[in-house]
């Protein structure tokens, strides 16, 4: 230390310094550190779904940390990763935070931070880094150089960490922020720490393609290794022997091999359709994985040469997805067997140059006879005014989009992460709006209302550029909204798509919390695969919807196909076939005002009188945070449970177990899906029910083990015996919500059917808007659902309800 530095230590008690004080070399040290610190992770790869404990380590950077002061490390709202509890250090997803001082510099005073506290918040921070770890510092400062280590999944006193989200990422991020002063303004940390999150070990096979064909058709299907959470498996070469049925005879049988490196995925180019129906059965040779089945329908008054698959909802890491456009698009050919695929960007948050090069990609992939791609806007005004919309650009020229031939921009408003100003820029808004930018040209646009989030209000309605409605994707299954339109007389057909945020779009694998059950598919039938057909049957609503199972619905008045609007006289003769894979639990039908008939399957075929089942479903509201967090337990007495099984149940954390010899506790979310536990009884007869739980739902701050009770049913309770059912078939509790149910139901010991066809006759009655819409529903025995456009009937001869005949 020199003489001079010597001297200003020493001056006496009172006097002034002659020199600047300061501790030695924390100018300089400061200088050279980020102002806001850095964050560092313990890991830079997880296998999807796997459990860890993970240590982020921030280091506070020259800003230092005032008193009072938060600290945050957000990651994005879609990820599943489980959620943080601080109330059992024993338990899973224990969250925890310690403080570690960093060294001094001579002369340098310790930080006074007396502790910090952490909590978890699924909002805490902005779109789309919303989930938030936040770390409060009380009763004093942090210096310079100190840790903030923050605990994923702290094991130290017994607990068996954290699990990671459930779907493969290249670019997992956690991004940190702090507030410096203690003012609420916060700093980014920059250098995001980022992790790969990479597939676990084969576990199932997927292998789909078209449900039907004409004779003489091409059709294509891809056979793919997943991991238990649904993702594809990489660097698999594992062989595969493929059978070829027709009826019970193998009429083709070879290996398959995947590929050594990348995706474990193959096509199957030469599958028959000149041999009737096949039955395509794919086994691993050297690997326990279950063997996977496909169907094929073949028939020469097929509606479309083969079935086409389209996926018309899918985002990519650009706004609020997973991996590139790019990425997505190879998803949904390879693996999800799409044939049909639409690259969806959120329009306010879309930066121009994203938008241009993600249609540029993906424009890449178009191929048509062996697929098509369309670029598509998410239009994402609230509710209040009118709710999300798709607009997909059906045309071959550059989408009106984000700007049109007048510079004006086609977005709801302009407001993303990367804008110098907070400032919001309102474009298209409300949805009449987004009608102005488009109206010009309903032939090469098609606005498809729809769920999600901010929901579709059915108050707005353009019938030129709406023609579809969306009712079912990976936020759930939304039969109302179809029910709403159609009696409200808009003529709107159904698709149903992914809406994916993670990756596999295709009718891609549930994942927790937000997303919990499969996106959906819309099936078209269409004479070629190309932009422009494929658009024009959409436009013409010649469609059908699907829960993510390559199912099929054709329904016919005539020569009249579903989604047609037409005049008829007389009772209408309405056709219809039903192609499933694993067998029809029921089918109905409806009009504007709801019900017409219903087929229960499993009373034609006739019920054992030894196996029932429990089932529940629906949602806690219509709205984002919609499912219903199920806990129950079923007591049965009086007879001796000889076995179970769950049924529609989607992940691994939804799960069935017995919980004494009389009991069977469950535990299951439903998004306006149905779960079920399906009972073998000695005799039903002398059997008594007894079913009990709570219903919850969304946490936003606090422990998420106890999800908040739904306030409208809290609790439920109900009693049944099997002398009941055996009079009636089935007994049904509604609880309100969402169409949120329980029920008993018998079972037939006989399989399903997964072909019907039938014909019903329809009344000559029109609705009080002139016309009247029928549409048909399936559902299969997996809760695999499967929707039809309506027909929409004018009948010439009869009266419209409400006017005298």
């Amino acid at each position: 230390m020199s003489d001079e530095k010597d001297r200003v230590r020493t001056q006496p008690s009172g006097s002034r310094p002659s020199a600047p004080v300061a501790p030695e070399g924390l100018h300089e040290k400061m200088k050279r550190a980020p102002f806001a610190g850095r964050l560092a992770c313990s890991f830079d790869e997880a296998e999807a779904g796997s459990w860890r404990e993970i240590l982020l380590d921030y280091e506070v950077g020259a800003s230092g940390v005032a008193d009072g002061a938060t600290f945050k490390v957000t990651f994005k709202f879609y990820s599943d990763w489980a959620l943080f509890q601080t109330v059992d250090p024993k338990g899973a997803d224990y969250l925890s935070v310690e403080y570690q001082a960093g060294p001094l510099a001579p002369g340098q005073s310790p930080a006074s931070v007396q502790h910090l506290s952490v909590r978890f918040d699924q909002k805490g921070h902005e779109r789309p880094y919303q989930k938030a770890v936040i770390v409060d510092v009380i009763d004093g400062y942090l210096n310079m150089g100190d840790h903030i280590v923050i605990r994923l999944g702290d094991r130290r006193a017994g607990g068996p960490g954290t699990r990671v989200q459930t779907f493969v990422d290249d670019d997992f991020r956690f991004r940190a922020y702090v507030d410096p002063l203690g003012t609420s303004r916060y700093v980014a940390v920059p250098g995001d720490v980022s992790l790969r999150i990479v597939a676990g070990a084969p576990a199932r096979l997927s292998l789909v393609g078209p449900r039907f064909a004409r004779p003489g058709a091409r059709a294509a299907f891809r056979l793919s290794a997943l991991d238990r959470w649904g993702n594809i498996v990489s660097d698999f070469p594992g062989r595969i022997r493929l059978s070829i049925l027709a009826g019970a005879d193998t009429i083709a049988s070879r290996a398959l091999v995947f590929p050594e490196k990348g995706w474990a995925s193959v096509a199957i180019e030469d599958v028959p359709t000149d041999r009737g129906d096949v039955t395509l059965a794919a086994e691993p040779e050297a690997h326990a994985i279950p063997t996977a089945r496909a169907y094929l329908s073949v028939f020469a008054d097929a509606p479309a040469p083969r079935g086409f698959y389209a996926d018309l909802h899918v985002h990519a890491h650009d706004t609020v997805g997973t991996n590139s456009p790019s990425y997505n698009a190879a998803f949904a050919r390879n693996v999800g067997g799409v044939d049909v695929f639409g690259y969806t960007a959120n329009d306010f948050q879309i930066t121009d140059a994203n938008w241009h090069d993600g249609v540029a990609a993906v424009n890449a992939l178009d191929a048509p006879g062996r697929f098509v791609t369309y670029p598509v806007q998410e239009w994402c005004g609230s509710s209040t005014a009118g709710g999300d919309h798709k607009v997909i650009f059906l045309g071959e020229d550059e989408p009106d989009f984000p700007y049109d031939a007048q510079g004006r921009h086609n977005r709801t408003l302009s407001w993303n992460e990367d804008m110098k100003s907070p400032k919001v820029e309102l474009g298209r808004w409300p949805v009449n709006e987004l009608w102005d930018a488009y109206g010009h040209s309903p032939e090469t646009h098609l606005v498809v209302p729809h769920v999600g989030g901010r929901r579709y209000i059915a108050d707005w309605h353009h019938p030129e550029l709406e023609r579809l409605v969306e009712i079912a994707s990976a936020w759930g299954h939304f039969p109302w909204l179809y029910q709403d339109v159609i009696a409200r007389g808009y003529r709107l057909g159904v698709c149903a798509n992914s809406d994916e945020h993670r990756g596999r779009p295709g009718g891609g694998a549930p994942g927790v919390q937000v997303f919990g059950v499969r996106g959906g598919l819309t099936g078209v039938f269409a004479e070629s695969l190309d932009r422009v057909t494929i658009g024009r049957a959409l436009r013409a609503r010649h469609s059908f919807a699907t829960t993510g199972e390559h199912l099929a619905l054709i329904v016919r008045c005539g020569d009249r196909l579903q989604g047609d609007a037409f005049e008829h006289q007389g009772p209408a003769e309405i056709d219809y076939r039903f192609l499933g894979d694993a067998g029809f639990d029921e089918i109905a039908a409806f009009d504007h005002e709801g019900l017409l008939w219903r087929r229960n399957l499993h009373t034609e075929l006739g019920f054992s009188r030894k196996r029932v089942r429990l089932r529940w479903g629906g949602a806690r509201i219509k709205d984002r945070y919609r499912w219903a967090s199920w806990n129950g337990r079923l007591r049965v007495q009086g007879a001796v449970v000889r076995g179970f099984a769950s049924v529609g149940f989607e992940h691994d954390e939804e799960s069935a177990w017995r919980s004494g010899a009389t009991d069977i506790a469950f535990r299951s979310e439903t998004y306006g899906d149905s779960d079920a536990l399906e009972l073998e009884l000695d005799e039903l007869s002398a059997a008594r029910f007894l079913v009990e739980g709570t219903i919850g739902g969304f946490v936003k701050v606090g422990d998420p083990r106890f999800p908040a009770p739904f306030v409208h049913a809290p609790e439920f309770r109900f009693e049944a015996t099997g002398r009941e059912l055996l009079e009636k078939g089935e007994l049904r509790w509604e609880l309100g919500g969402a169409e949120l149910f329980l029920a008993f139901e018998r079972l037939a010991d006989a399989p399903l059917p997964r072909d019907i066809a039938g014909r019903f006759t329809l009344d000559p009655r029109n609705g009080p808007f002139g016309f009247r819409p029928i549409y048909l529903f399936g559902r299969q025995r997996d809760d695999a659902k499967v929707w039809s456009s309506a027909l929409f009937i004018a009948f010439g001869d009869a009266p419209n309800a409400g006017e005298a005949k």
